[in-house]
Parts: C-alpha cells; sequence; structure tokens
C-alpha cells in the first residue's frame, strides 16, 4: 500500500513541477527523497522476494530470483529511482545557480527528464493486483475505479504538458499571464481545457495559438489521443453497466428464449401464461449459473 501511494504522489507531483516549473519546498524536498528511498529500498527487497514460477511452486532461490528482477523490471525501478534533480544541479555552478536553472536548455532537458519517473507507473498494476487480494472489490467496482483512474491520469499529463514553458516557452515579463497568474489557478484552467479537449466538448474558449505550430501540433495529438481514451472509459463504464448484475441479465436472457419458444409454437392464450408464470418461479427460486461448471 505504501509502494502504491508513493506511486501516485510522483504520477500527480512529477507532471505538475514540469508543467509550471515548480520547485519543491523543503517539505516537498523531504518528502521527494522519502519517495526515491522507498523505491531504492524496494529495489533491494524484491531482489529477496520470493515468487510462484508457471508450475505453483514457490521460488525461493536468490539467484533465480535475481536473475527474473534482472530481465524484468529492474531496468524500469532504475531508472525511475534516479534523483533526476540532484544529477542536474551537478552540472549547474554553484553561483547564480538560479538564474542557469531558468535559462539553459540543457538544466531544462533534465527537468522533462523527471518524466522518467513516471515509468513507476508500469507497476501500479501489479501493486493494486496485491491490494485487490486484500481488499474485497466486486469486479465492477474495480473495473470502474480503473477507468476512472485512466481518465485522470491522462487528463492530468496532458493538461500539464500543455501549460510546460519547455515547449510553449513564456515570456518572463512582469505583466506575462503566466506571471500573475498563480500556478494552482493554472493547474485549473489546464485541467478545464485537458477535460473539454478529451470529451470532445470542446467550448472554443481556450484554444492553441493559429500562429503557433508547437501549440497547435500538440493540440492535435492530444485530440486524438484523449478523445480515443475517453472512447475506451465510456465503452468500459457501459460494458461494467451491462454486467453488473449478472443474475439478473441471464434471468432476461432466459425468460425472452422462453417467451420466444411459445411464440413461435402457438400456444394458447392460457397455457402460455401458466408457462411463463412457472417458468418466472422455477428461474427466480434456482441458481442460473452450471454450478458443476463453477466449481
Amino acid at each position: 500500500m505504501t509502494v502504491a501511494t508513493a506511486i501516485v504522489y510522483s504520477s500527480f507531483m512529477v507532471p505538475y513541477r514540469i508543467g509550471f516549473e515548480a520547485a519543491p519546498v523543503a517539505e516537498g524536498r523531504y518528502l521527494d527523497t522519502f519517495v526515491d528511498v522507498l523505491f531504492g529500498l524496494d529495489i533491494v527487497l524484491t531482489f529477496r522476494l520470493a515468487y510462484h514460477n508457471a508450475e505453483r511452486q514457490l521460488v525461493c532461490n536468490a539467484v533465480i530470483i535475481a536473475k527474473k528482477y534482472a530481465k524484468g523490471w529492474l531496468v524500469v525501478d532504475l531508472l525511475s529511482t534516479l534523483p533526476i534533480d540532484s544529477i542536474g544541479r551537478l552540472f549547474v555552478p554553484s553561483e547564480n545557480a538560479a538564474q542557469v536553472a531558468q535559462s539553459t536548455k540543457f538544466l531544462r532537458m533534465f527537468r522533462v527528464a523527471r518524466l522518467f519517473k513516471l515509468v513507476r507507473l508500469l507497476k501500479i498494476g501489479k501493486v493494486f493486483k496485491r491490494i485487490r487480494d486484500s481488499i474485497q472489490l466486486s469486479p465492477s467496482t474495480e473495473r470502474l475505479l480503473k477507468l476512472v483512474t485512466i481518465m485522470i491520469c491522462f487528463g492530468h499529463c496532458s493538461g500539464h504538458t500543455w501549460c510546460t514553458d519547455y515547449f510553449f516557452p513564456y515570456d518572463d515579463e512582469p505583466g506575462a499571464c503566466s506571471v500573475r497568474v498563480p500556478n494552482e489557478d493554472r493547474y485549473l484552467v489546464a485541467i478545464y481545457w485537458a477535460f473539454t479537449t478529451m470529451t470532445t466538448v470542446g467550448y472554443g474558449d481556450l484554444k492553441p495559438s493559429k500562429f503557433s505550430v508547437p501549440e497547435l501540433s500538440f493540440a492535435v495529438v492530444c485530440l486524438i489521443v484523449n478523445s480515443t481514451v475517453f472512447a475506451y472509459v465510456v465503452s468500459g463504464i457501459i460494458g461494467v453497466i451491462s454486467n453488473h448484475n449478472p443474475s439478473d441479465r441471464e434471468y432476461r436472457t432466459q425468460m425472452n428464449e422462453m417467451k420466444d419458444y411459445v411464440r413461435d409454437t402457438a400456444m394458447s392464450v392460457r397455457l402460455s401464461n401458466n408457462v411463463k408464470r412457472h417458468y418466472d418461479f422455477l428461474l427466480s427460486t434456482t441458481c442460473l449459473f452450471p454450478e458443476e461448471q463453477v466449481i
């Protein structure tokens, strides 16, 4: 659960700091360091974490475990745990470091390299699988939470990418909008744009500049990707709703088949009504699924 919380924290804070060039306060730096240390400990512990092989046998051999981890998640974990900010500061002179960090593309590239930390999201499914095994959730609720999480993550990331001054640099003058408007308000506007684009509403009050090729290009990419994600989420929610009560769905299916049979056999009205009442009683008092196959 702690690792899952750290992954969620990184997935929200990394795009925010890249998009708004927001330097973490002292508490934020301590928390970031704690998260990096936590993932470093997770790497160490994973080398000693037993697992079940294809034959469902528990593998406890340290060498086999290490080889399996090295061929799998080790590279991803190392990339996501590297202290990118600390490495970047090594290449910045100690004097006037703040001005250098704002003016050099080299430092901006290091800031964008923070996105490596988002590869931790690749492990979120594995972590949530452990949580799901310990918490009793219905399949419908689990599926719905997963779809909502996907939608929020895409909206969050696309909104911050829209605002990042690495792609769309702004004029750092006292009257510039990005200087006058607090990051909290810019975040709200970015999320508003992202979700109106994702849901294909697009009121037109926020739109890319027709003179900016990067903004237009990114807007086109967002329209394609986010609309695809939204269609996937909507279809998934429809599937969740339709499969929310499988017993009721099976009941209606069998009742409809029975009604079709009664109609095709040209039964009398009295007999057909008796058959329907009997079938309705039978289905409501018995299990609609083959217990032998389920067990």
